[in-house]
């Protein structure tokens, strides 16, 4: 990095789309996929056991989600086998998107 000082390299992507945060991270050998939203603190609890009832563990393959908030927002994230390929991937990651959509589309 010419130029620049004090970079800190991690195995760490966020990319943000809109309102959508969305984290691809390797920890342990195994990538970690999290997509996030800004959430209303009154209605958080509310929200968390409606979207962990949404997601049913055939989606994703075995795959389990972990939901759950921090700071100001909401998380969906699953850490992914060691040895599975991309096109399980990119299932969790649509899984992922589709939770956090429905809580921002307001579906009940």
């Amino acid at each position: 990095m010419i130029g620049v000082r004090n970079v800190q390299i991690q195995p760490c992507i966020e990319l943000v789309e809109n309102a959508v945060r969305i984290f691809v991270e390797v920890r342990n050998d195994r990538v970690v996929l999290t997509v996030a939203i800004s959430a209303d603190e009154a209605s958080r609890a509310t929200v968390l056991a409606a979207l962990t009832g949404r997601w049913s563990i055939d989606r994703t393959y075995g795959v389990p989600l972990r939901v759950f908030a921090a700071s100001s927002y909401l998380f969906v994230s699953s850490a992914l086998p060691e040895d599975c390929d991309a096109s399980i991937w990119l299932r969790t990651f649509r899984v992922l998107r589709r939770l956090v959509d429905s809580y921002e589309r307001g579906d009940e």
